[in-house]
């Protein structure tokens, strides 16, 4: 497991076995080759530092891809960690969830 955060600092969820989980147990999405994707096949972000999913400002779009099963999981509690310089050229990608 892997706990993902917010660059902000905030505790946001994790990834268990290439799925993207809220902190809550619920399914989001998927991991692919260093890239996120919601359950609903929309293109999310990058993973960056191994805890962050960040998207570009200016990138090229992602064309969907098919969506995939929701998987159930556990909750996972985390605890927050120092916010984060901002990144030139990157966003939150998980503001958009």
């Amino acid at each position: 497991m892997t706990a993902i955060y917010r660059w902000n600092g905030e505790y946001f969820g994790f990834l268990a076995e290439d799925r993207l989980y809220a902190a809550d147990g619920t399914y989001l999405g998927w991991s692919e080759d260093g890239q996120v994707w919601l359950n609903s096949g929309r293109f999310l972000g990058e993973i960056v530092e191994d805890h962050y999913v960040l998207k570009r400002i200016v990138d090229c779009p992602h064309a969907p891809k098919p969506p995939r099963v929701a998987v159930p999981g556990a909750s996972r509690a985390g605890k927050p960690r120092a916010a984060k310089d901002p990144l030139e050229g990157w966003v939150d990608a998980l503001d958009d969830v």
